[in-house]
């Protein structure tokens, strides 16, 4: 990346990438903690549903 931008100074890439990658960074590591979340909760509410029924029963 430094070879594609070599008239670019390090501290105005410094800049880009902290205002650019960290909250970019944050933003996918939320995404991916939501999307992880989210299959459980439905896995475990299903699982719920399911023994409350007495599908699951032996």
């Amino acid at each position: 990346m430094l070879l594609a931008w070599p008239f670019t100074p390090f501290l105005s890439f410094g800049v880009v990438v902290d205002v650019v990658a960290l909250p970019l960074s944050c933003l996918l590591f939320w995404l991916y903690f939501i999307l992880l979340s989210i299959p459980r909760s439905i896995l475990t509410a299903t699982a719920d549903k399911a023994s409350l029924t007495g599908a699951f029963d032996v």
